[in-house]
Parts: C-alpha cells; structure tokens; sequence
C-alpha cells in the first residue's frame, strides 16, 4: 500500500527521496518569477511600464558578529548544533515535538502542550561579555495562548530577557528585560503577532544607547528603554543561559509553534543589516516548509475514523478540511463508486472482493499546494451469514455475570443484524432486558437469554446467563459520603477527593486518603473535574461519572470550549470502596466543544438513567465563531450504551452544572447562569431553581435567581441532597474564584428560600462534586478504607473456543454429541451456553448433544460464558442422512501448532451429476495464518486459476471426468509464530458451481474453526494441560459422546511422551515443536474416536435391545475379506475384523447390564 506526494507551483520540478514513497517537489522563487517576467516585457515591448521599487537599503553583516546560530536543519539526537561550533543546545522532549525538515530550511515544531513539554535550552555563557545583543529567529506561531515565550536569555523568573508574540495583560507582542520579574520590567510593545504566518522576529537590545528595538519582517515595530537595565545583572553565571520555546515562569504556558534559523548576534545590529537579514531569509521556502510539515504530518491515523486499519475500511472515513498551521485540505478519490470525496464509503458486494482505492490529499495555504496519496482498501459487504456470524461474535451484554439493574440488550448489530431476544424466565428478566430481582433472602437466580440474529435469511443464535443478585435487605442512611475537585491551582486538584461526614451531620467532614486524591486520571486530559456519583434504584450498584478536563498549568478556558474533550470517564462499584476500571466513553456529539459536569438522574418511568451535561454546540467543523453552552441529555441502562445526545436545556444564552432531585412527585433543578453579571443580567454567574412535573417536563418553571446573593461573590457547580434525619435539604454552591463549595438549606423546595448554613467545617478547598447518603455498613467501610480501582483478578480468563466437528449431516431422530475446545486449557471459568438457530429442526441441550427433529438446516452455537466467544456447528437432516442440497465442507484438525504447516480439505456435496465447474473464495485471518498452496484432492478435480491477496484466495475449478460430490481441494497453510493459543477459522465464502448447461447455483458458505497452540515451551505445557484435562474428562464406553475402549490409554502414552519433553532443559525448540505436533494428532486422533451415536445400535431406535442382537446374527460369520463387509462392518463390535460369538456375548452383556 502506497503513501506519495507531490506539490504543484509554477516552476521547473524537482524531486528528493524522504520517508514517503514517492516525493515530488515543484518550487519557484522570487528571482526566478522576476527573471520570466523580464523575459515577457521585453517580448511585448513593454518593460517601459514596469514600475519596480526599489528595496530597502541592506547591509551584510559580518560572520565574526554572529555569536550563536541554530538553522533547525542539523540536529543530532538532542543535540541542537551551533553552526558557529560554540554554543550547542540541548532539545529537551523531542519526542514531544517535531523536527520539520524541508531542502531550504528547517524548524521544530513545539505543541505548547504543558503536559507534554519539549523546549531548547541553551548553554552556559552566551551572554558572558556582552553589552549588547541581537536575536533574531524565523517564527510560525500557533496563537493558542497568552504568555508564551519565543525565547528567554537570563537567570530566573526575576532576572530575564525575552520575547512574545502575545503578552497575558494587554495582548500586545513584547520584548522585554527585567531585574526583579514583572515589578520592574520594561518592553518595547507592538501589536499581537499574526498567528499561522512565517515572521522574521529580531530583538535588539542596546547597552550602549540604553533602547530595546523590536522589529518584524525586517521593519521596526516597536521601541523602548533598558531603564538602565544590563546584561551583566541577568546573566546566569553557573547555568544554562536561557531557553528556546519555554517561559522564565512556571506558571506560563509553553511555546507552541514553529521555530526556524534561531541566531544571536553580539552586538545591536543595525536597521539596515535587520533588512538584509529579511532579505535572505526571504529567498527560502518557509511557507512551502508549513505546508510539506503539515502534508508531512497527515497520516491515516488522521481520518480511518472507527476503522481498524487502512486495509479493513468498512465505516465512514473522517476527512478533516483542515491541517496544521492553518493549512486547508481537499480530497479526491480515485474511485467514486466505492468512495466518495466525502469519505462516504460504499462496500462492494460480498462476490465482488476487497477493492483498493486511492485517494488523494490537496494541502494548501491558499499558495503553495502540496498533494498527498493514500491507499485504503475497502472491505466486501459481507454474506448474510457472514453478518450475522460477525454480530453475533461481537454481541455482548455488560453485567450479565452480575445483574443488579435492567440490561441493555442490543436489538441492532454493527453488520445490520436484526436481534431478537428469548428469556427463560421472563418474569425476572425480560425480552427487553427489564429485571425483577428476587426479593431479599430467596436466593440469587439464573436466566437464560437468547439472542436471534437475522440479515437476508441468515439467522444466528447465540446465548448468555444472567446471573441475577437477590435484592439487598433495607437499610437507613447513616451518613453521607463526598466525591469532589479541589481546583486547578495546584497539579493533583483536578482528580477525586473523598470525605466523611461526622456521622448523619452533613456539614462537618473528615477527609479520607490523608486529603489527598483517592482516584486519578490516566486517560483523556488527564483530569477529572466535577464528579458525581449515583446509586442504582436497587441500592447495591454505584456509578461515579466525571468531567475530562485538566486547566492547571494551561488556563486557556476558550480551547476547553472549543477543543475540549466529548467523553465523560466512568467507574462503577458494588460497595463504595472497590471501583472498576476507568473507562472512557464518547457522549457528545462532534459539534460539541466540550463536555462538561455530567450528572445523572434515575427515570423510574423508563426504568433508564438520564445523563446530562453542558457543551458549546459549533455549527462548522473547525468550532469556530462564537456560540453558548446548553445543557444535554443522553440514556443508559449500563453506562456503557448511550442513546444519541440531544438537546435537554436550551435558554438562548449559556448555562451550565445542572444538578436535580425529586420530592412529592416533582423534579427541582438548579442551573448556573454563565451570563456577566451586569445591570442588565443581575442573576449572571449564579445558580437558579426551577421546578417541573417531570424529568421532561417542557414546562418548568423558575422557582428563585441569584440563590445565594449577599452570602457569596460568585457561585456554580452545586450539588443538592436531602436530610438522612428530617425534612431538609441541603444545597453546596461552589463559589469558585474564593471559597469553593458554601453550604445552603431549606426546608421547602417549591419557596426557593435558601439560607446560609451556619457552623459548618468543610474538606480543604472542595469544589464541584456530590454528597450521598450511605448506609451505617457502608460508612463503616468507608472508615477504614480508602475508595479505590479493584485489582483485577487473578483467574486465567478465556480466549477463544473450537468445536470438534463443526459441520453434522443426521437424519430425523438421530443424536450427535458436540465438543467444545475452549481455550486455554486452565481457564477459570469454561462454562459454555448452547443454543440452536432453528429449533424444529434440531434442538441441543446443555451439554452439546444435538437432536435431530426435521428435515433442514440449523447452525448450533457455543458461546463461553466469561468473554462470549463463540463457535459454530452447521447441522443438516435429512430423511437419507444426506444433505439434500449442495453444501460445502471441511475437515481438518481443530488444533494447530504456531510455525507450523498444516492442511485442510475442503468438500462439497448434495450436487447434481453433471455438475462441471466451481467458483470460491477463502478467507481467512492474515494475522494468523500464512497461505502456502492450493492443490487437487483427488483426481479429476482440476484448479485451472487461483488469485491470492492478504486474507483471501479465490480458485477456480473444473471436474473432468470424475463426480464434483466429495473432497475438492487440499489448502495448505502455515501457522504464524505466536506464544499464546488464539482461536482461527476458515471459511469458504462466494460459492458458485455451474453445470454442463452453464446453470449456476449458490453454495452455502462453510466455515472450519479450530485453535492455533504456541510453538514455545509454555504453549507445550498449555496443550499438555489441555489434553490432560480432556483424558481424565472423558468416559469409555459405546454411549453417544463416549470413546471407545482403550483410547484413554493411547492418549495418555502421548502426553507422557509430551511430558517428558516439557520437562527436559535440554529440549530444542525443533523437539518441542515436534513434541505439540505429536499430542496435536494425538488430541485429535482421540476426538475423532468419540461415539457419534449409540455403539451397538444398529437399527437406530437408539437404544440397546434384542433388535441389535438380531442384526449381528444376521451377519454372523463375515469377514472383511466378504464383499458386503461394508455392510456388516458395524456389526463388528470389538473391530476384529470379523463378525463372531464375541460380538454377540458384547451386545448382549450391554442389553443385560447396560452401562
């Protein structure tokens, strides 16, 4: 797969190789523009008119004045070389940054990211000496904030010399010195610098005539006093001498931008060697560097969206219009049929095949263009079974292992599958997913669910056990617990905070964890803000939810509204203390700058949590222009699945940190007002009441405004709960900017009467969070514990699961016992659930034994109980035991060893005579399997074209002279390496046979599953354990799903054999290998031995009785060596090769003393 580029400007081409495939550089420049445009007036006779001025008059400047110079184009690890060879730099972070190289000129470019720092720090002694200085670099500066510094040249936060682009107080660009940090600082002042825009910075600071001189573009900008300030008095005597791209001050953001061609002169250059220095700067290519860095910079990871990989595209693509440093994009696709310029794709048909399609990237700064290809391939639609297949193995119910709640049962699937569900018992647990919990003290119950999925005919089920939890016995409050921030001042205060109330007094705490964070962030922003935890309606469930957002050290409060995070983090726990894993989850829609507060409120009518949350809502993909925050809504049952978000609040100006509750059969809300607080909205930045009938109420009403006026400056994020012990609420306004959270009370909702609480003790500076009640149970734990992330357990979790004998052909009453291989062998939990698709025609019970009903085809799954994998067995009946209809088949070994070759055979049935030719395509996974051959497995059977790409090979093939029924082609594969066992598959998709009048008839895809074992020693032991574990699981005897006497003990002798080698130091990887290859065929020797139905019975009544005894007597006294001996074979019960007296003693021991 291809990624080329090429720009486009009008000017002879050029080319360089670089990490791209192909690279095409098209370039011009001012002299040669110049030259043409000579050439042309001089043709035409018009040079005469050419008016031309004349540049401003520039001087060299000599080489022994440049003290220092960096051109950003020789870097050596994180070495920055001086090109003067005096004072190289130091490049702190590069992996935080990036080095954009380009044949003129060069830069890094610096993200400005506080939590991913990367500056250039400069040596010791630069400014030894000097009364006067000149630095001046080529900028490209983002303007995402205030108060960052191009360069600083000095000591401390006290002492320094610097210059930027935009100055926190007034805005303006400035270049400054001080002695005593801003107190005393003097600066030339000159408006804000253009952002996303090349600019020539110098900075000219003259001891001598005590003036700092700040010029852009080679003209002066600005000019200033020293105040008499020197040198001398900032220099650092024992330390780096100042920094590129990094502030004096802690506090102030870092440099985000592009830095090129950094140099320091030793004395106060003047203005006309400032123009020359403009002047040859100006004959490189800095815009064309901005937009090969952003064409550069633009990858596939920029716009596959959802998609896996570049090469499984099957959902819509997310091109962006815009790139780095202002740069715009356009696209184009190579084939519009498959995929739009938009990105909207369009699969092929599933006989149609994967199809490759480029598209290229136009990347421009309305100058230069910049063009950029890509290869995606996008995936075939998938078969109808192939849908429903992929559906049904992704389809999962969270909590199903522990249900406290109502579930969310999927009804779509990601392929289009429509599902269906079935309960066992729908009085606990719904089609829906609603659930009764057993009442306290009956005792916890199971339920079987069973999803059905349906695309075009294809139908699939798959099953789940709902291990439903009796409900928790009552229990009063008996104190209150409180999650809360603690602000962005300092780098742990935008993380989850606990404390305790004293007892049910809920205005006097003790911190938990010593005050300090018991939850932290590692995904996302890195913060958490506002947390707000909800305890399920059943009162045994808990979900803590919180804000993505971290301002501490960044402070720009514009790009948290316009670039913010869309997701929200979640925990869950059972008790308080134990907490799941964070998880991340998506809410807001794309046109959602952020996501902020998000709190939840139990529906009782719908039986779903309503989650809801202010965003600034942009009407253009680059959030651009102004807009205000409205509060929105989503649902869940689960707090995995949400419904799509919308619209909850909408007042026409912003609002933000709704939080409610309910009480005589009406919701309160109280919102912030985000409004100034001015003459003409004297409620701004305060929080109001209203009151509605419902959640959804279109009708609320205001109940008061500016709650809490006269007894805080300012307020937002509260948080309201009632009394544990009377008839009072209480209501925490954080009054954010001066105290943080201030307690308020009322004894009536409706009056909106809230008082100032008095004699209250609150955690340390706690901010936006939520109190609950709690029980007297768990206000004791909480005593002694401190709310954390469970440690995940240490049980050997499933990876996959095989069954033995995939594919069944019985006829109407016949049984079939299936196996399932799930993996690894020691896994704690290898529960597996049946189900059948069709159950008229064949019905499985719990343990995998099919029955054969009526005449059809159904598809019997196992899916395990801890991860859901899934495998599938496709049973034909049939009155003959014949399929009736074409099918395809394969047989093959459910177990592989990793490095290994292996060989499947692949068969079809049920065809007509003069069936002539087939068409099919295999497929299979490329990071699995590696695809060797394709060969004839019989004669006749001719392959007279096979195309082969990554995952797929499709043959063509003709039968001359012999049946099409029966084995077709030997496919050989080899296994990759791996250490782990991993489950795989097979599958013939695509199916065509087509007979001598050129008819063609669709096949069935078929489908042959099986494991890969390891190749290394622990995958020897795993496959040991394995076949350990099935010896002594297994029973002999002549029963269905029995194994024939003696097969335990050829079994065992191979995995002692197996042992030996797992125990040898010696053993070399080539005899372990063998080793798994020998107990491979050996596992699989002994699993195609089970008794596929009752041994003995021989005219299938399935039962043992004097009817068998008959059929043996009937064929006493024949031999293999007898030409009818395929019909006697079965008669030969001890397999001897003749039917003889001790057949008869077997049946009839087993009719008089059945097993």
């Amino acid at each position: 797969m291809g990624v080329g580029y090429s720009t486009g400007y009008p000017a002879p081409l050029k080319s360089y190789d670089s990490n791209l495939e192909e690279v095409h550089m098209n370039r011009s420049s001012s002299k040669l523009t110049l030259h043409w445009f000579v050439i042309f007036s001089l043709v035409f006779g018009c040079l005469t008119t050419l008016a031309i001025p004349a540049p401003a008059a520039s001087a060299a400047v000599a080489d022994t004045d440049l003290l220092l110079h960096y051109d950003m184009m020789h870097m050596e690890g994180t070495r920055v070389k001086d090109q003067t060879g005096r004072f190289d730099g130091t490049w702190v972070n590069p992996q935080n940054a990036e080095w954009i190289q380009g044949s003129e000129a060069g830069a890094i470019g610096f993200t400005g990211d506080k939590s991913a720092t990367s500056y250039i720090q400069l040596p010791e002694g630069i400014l030894n000496g000097l009364t006067d200085i000149t630095v001046s670099a080529m900028v490209n500066w983002k303007g995402t904030s205030a108060a960052e510094w191009l360069y600083a040249l000095g000591q401390s936060d006290t002492k320094y010399m610097y210059f930027t682009p935009k100055y926190n107080a007034d805005s303006s660009a400035r270049f400054g010195i001080a002695t005593n940090g801003w107190r005393n600082e003097v600066s030339a002042k000159a408006s804000t610098l253009a952002s996303n825009n090349w600019k020539l910075i110098t900075t000219v600071l003259s001891g001598t005539d005590g003036t700092l001189t700040l010029y852009i573009d080679g003209a002066v900008a600005a000019t200033g006093s020293t105040n008499g300030f020197t040198l001398d008095q900032i220099r650092n005597t024992s330390g780096p001498s100042g920094y590129i791209g990094k502030s004096m001050y802690t506090a102030d953001p870092y440099f985000g931008g592009m830095v090129g061609d950094f140099k320091i002169y030793k004395r106060a250059l003047s203005a006309s060697e400032i123009s020359g220095l403009q002047s040859e700067l100006a004959q490189r290519n800095w815009k064309g560097l901005m937009v090969d860095y952003s064409a550069n910079a633009l990858d596939y990871s920029d716009f596959i969206g959802s998609n896996p990989g570049k090469e499984k595209i099957s959902t819509n693509l997310q091109l962006p219009s815009s790139g780095k440093y202002g740069t715009t994009i356009t696209w184009e696709s190579q084939n519009q049929q498959v995929l739009t310029n938009d990105g909207v794709v369009n699969r092929p048909p599933a006989d149609s095949g994967n199809q490759d399609v480029i598209l290229i990237a136009s990347i421009t700064d309305g100058t230069t263009v910049v063009k950029k290809s890509f290869t995606v391939t996008v995936l075939r639609k998938l078969s109808a079974m192939e849908s429903v297949t992929a559906d049904a193995q992704a389809l999962k119910v969270n909590n199903i292992g522990d249900v406290r709640g109502n579930l969310t049962l999927p009804v779509k699937g990601e392929n289009g599958s429509t599902i269906t569900w079935l309960s066992d018992n729908a009085s606990v647990v719904s089609p829906s997913g609603e659930v009764h919990r057993p009442a306290h003290g009956s005792g916890d119950t199971t339920v079987k669910l069973t999803a059905k999925l349906s695309s075009d005919g294809g139908v699939l089920t798959k099953g789940f056990l709902a291990q439903v939890k009796e409900l928790p016995a009552p229990q009063d409050y008996a104190g209150y617990v409180f999650s809360y921030f603690t602000g962005e001042g300092t780098s742990t205060g935008e993380q989850i905070y606990f404390a305790l109330s004293q007892g049910n007094d809920p205005l006097h705490w003790q911190e938990l964890n010593g005050g300090k964070p018991a939850l932290t962030s590692h995904m996302g922003e890195k913060g958490l803000r506002d947390p707000f935890i909800i305890r399920s309606p059943e009162g045994d469930r808990f979900y803590l939810i919180a804000t993505d957002l971290k301002m501490y050290g960044s402070g720009n409060w514009d790009a948290a509204q316009r670039t913010g995070s869309r997701s929200i983090m979640v925990w869950e726990s059972k008790d308080l203390i134990h907490w799941s894993d964070q998880r991340m989850v998506q809410i807001s829609p794309s046109s959602a700058g952020n996501t902020w507060a998000p709190e939840a409120y139990y529906d009782k009518t719908t039986g779903e949590y309503v989650v809801f949350w202010a965003s600034k809502i942009y009407d253009n993909e680059a959030h651009t222009g102004s807009t205000y925050q409205k509060m929105m809504y989503t649902k869940t049952r689960d707090f995995y699945t949400f419904t799509e978000p919308a619209v909850y609040i909408d007042r026409g100006y912003s609002i933000i940190d709704t939080t409610m509750t309910g009480y005589g059969g009406q919701i309160f809300r109280i919102t912030k007002d985000e409004r100034s607080n001015t003459t003409s909205t004297p409620n701004g930045k305060f929080v109001f009441e209203e009151k509605g009938a419902s959640i959804f109420d279109p009708n609320f009403t205001m109940v008061k405004e500016g709650i809490g006026k006269g007894s805080i400056s300012q307020g937002e994020g509260p948080t309201i709960f009632k009394s544990n012990t009377e008839n009072k609420w209480y209501l925490f306004i954080d009054e954010f900017g001066g105290r943080g959270y201030v307690p308020f009370e009322t004894t009536d909702l409706s009056a909106g009467n809230w008082t100032l609480s008095s004699n209250y003790s609150l955690p340390s500076r706690p901010r936006h969070g939520t109190v609950l009640p709690v029980t007297q149970a768990e206000y004791d734990e909480l005593l002694v514990q401190v709310p954390a992330v469970q440690q995940p357990s240490t049980d050997v979790r499933v990876t996959g699961i095989a069954l033995e004998s995939p594919a069944q052909a019985l006829q109407p009453g016949m049984q079939a016992q299936l196996q399932a291989a799930v993996s690894p062998a020691d896994a704690a939990n290898k529960a597996v659930v049946w189900s059948s698709s069709r159950e008229d025609v064949a019905k499985v019970d719990e343990t995998g034994k099919v029955t054969a009903l009526n005449e059809g085809t159904s598809y019997v799954t196992a899916a395990t109980v801890d991860g859901g994998y899934l495998a599938v067995a496709e049973v034909k009946v049939s009155a003959s035991g014949e399929t009736g209809h074409a099918s395809a088949s394969f047989s093959g070994d459910s177990l592989v060893t990793a490095g290994q070759p292996f060989d499947v055979i692949y068969s079809l049935s049920g065809l007509s005579a003069n069936t002539l030719a087939q068409d099919v395509t295999f497929t299979y996974d490329p990071s699995h399997l590696e695809w060797i051959s394709a060969g004839s497995a019989r004669d006749g059977v001719q392959i007279v074209h096979q195309k082969a790409a990554a995952g797929e090979v499709r043959l063509l093939a003709v039968y001359l002279g012999t049946a099409s029924n029966g084995p077709s082609f030997k496919l050989s594969f080899r296994a990759k390496e791996r250490l782990e066992t991993v489950p795989s598959a097979i599958a013939a998709v695509n199916i065509t046979v087509a007979d001598a009048s050129g008819k063609e008839t669709g096949v069935q895809r078929a489908e042959h599953s099986f494991a890969i074992h390891g190749s290394g020693r622990e995958a020897l032991e795993s496959l040991i354990a394995g076949a350990q574990a099935k010896h002594d699981a297994a029973v002999e005897g002549i029963r269905t799903g029995q194994y024939p006497k003696g097969s335990k003990a050829v079994l065992q002798s191979a995995i002692n054999s197996a042992k030996s080698v797992a125990a040898s130091p010696a053993a070399t990887a080539e005899q372990i290998a063998q080793a798994i290859q020998q107990l491979n065929a050996a596992v699989q020797t002994f699993a195609d031995s089970v008794n596929k139905h009752l041994q003995g019975d021989l005219n299938n009544d399935d039962k043992l009785s004097v009817g068998d005894l008959a059929v043996i007597a009937q064929n006493y006294g024949k031999t293999r060596q007898d030409a009818d001996w395929a019909s006697a074979q079965a008669c030969d019960l001890n397999r001897d090769g003749k039917v003889d007296i001790e057949d008869l003693v077997a049946i009839a021991n087993h009719i008089l003393e059945p097993e």
